[in-house]
């Protein structure tokens, strides 16, 4: 991930025609020529009846082809030669992504997916969106590593995506990119696109998107405890789960920000935080007018979680967030 828009393809086309080679052709010729001079032979009508004629300002349909080496950000491709290299940077080489590798299952990639190098600092500090280096209008730069990244076709909803296609917060910036929707395990609340996937006994289907068309399987838990086991890459923490009625959580990859720090996502924090009006703060419980477990920060006190466009059916005695 596209790039929010479908379909538009680079085309060229294809304007030969009556192109033909071999012995025929040549007599063809001698023969014309031989009744232009021979005075025995009947004049040609030269008047065409127009309405006869073919309009060659028509492009018949199967002569419409995608350009080699011009398919954009997420475009269909067979081969890398397909796709429009990066437009800076030292290796712009295009690549035709047909299959990658998550949670130990091939993913397919249907029709191929262009793709190019591009680097994060070239791209729009808010959205990620990365029109620079890469060969889209619409486009975003995914980081590798600090320095290096990689295009993906941008998306709001799975509808900005091609068919076969998601649109899910992978890319590590703000803006969402449309990936195969096989790589979601499960299918979140709302999904505009199911697939009839569900999560096993003690976990529950986290929505990765924001249309809910992307979801993944995570461990049921507990915000105050965090306990979550680690994970095979990163660090694990135990973020609320605001659709639930109980103020449990789900096990998820955590940054490492620490309290009072700016933030984007949920998960954006560290370890017992979670990204509230965009700050991390730190999770809390109060049963009654008894001490908060834990403490809050100096300053701040436990509250009720309130975010606006989502209705929190639990209050801090389940799970609460201190804040000033």
């Amino acid at each position: 991930m596209d790039r929010c828009v479908r379909g538009l393809w680079a085309i060229a086309v294809v304007a030969c025609a009556g192109c033909s080679s071999g012995g025929g052709g040549t007599q063809t010729l001698v023969d014309a020529a031989q009744a232009a001079f021979d005075q025995r032979a009947p004049a040609v009508d030269l008047a065409v009846d127009q309405a006869s004629m073919p309009d060659l300002t028509m492009v018949p349909p199967d002569l419409v082809v995608i350009l080699p080496g011009n398919g954009e950000t997420g475009e269909p491709c067979a081969v890398d030669g397909d796709c429009s290299p990066s437009l800076g940077g030292p290796n712009p080489r295009g690549k035709c992504i047909k299959s990658t590798t998550a949670n130990g299952m091939v993913i397919p990639w249907i029709g191929g997916y262009c793709q190019s190098p591009c680097r994060p600092s070239r791209g729009d500090p808010q959205t990620g969106l990365n029109n620079a280096d890469c060969p889209s209008a619409l486009a975003v730069c995914s980081p590798v590593s600090q320095t290096a990244g990689v295009c993906m076709a941008a998306c709001q909803t799975a509808f900005d995506c091609r068919d076969n296609y998601v649109c899910g917060n992978v890319t590590g910036v703000a803006t969402a990119a449309c990936i195969p929707i096989a790589e979601s395990t499960c299918d979140p609340p709302m999904d505009p696109v199911p697939q009839g996937k569900n999560c096993p006994n003690g976990q529950r289907c986290v929505s990765y998107s924001s249309d809910n068309s992307y979801g993944q399987c995570a461990l049921v838990c507990d915000p105050i405890a965090q306990a979550c086991p680690p994970p095979m890459v990163g660090t694990n923490g135990c973020i609320a789960d605001l659709m639930s009625l109980d103020g449990s959580g789900i096990c998820i990859n955590v940054a490492q920000s620490l309290e009072g720090a700016g933030c984007f996502f949920l998960n954006d924090c560290a370890s017992g935080l979670q990204c509230y009006q965009q700050v991390c703060r730190q999770y809390c419980r109060q049963i009654g007018n008894n001490p908060p477990t834990p403490a809050c920060p100096q300053g701040e006190t436990c509250q009720d979680m309130s975010i606006n466009g989502i209705n929190i059916q639990f209050d801090r005695s389940k799970t609460g967030i201190c804040s000033p």
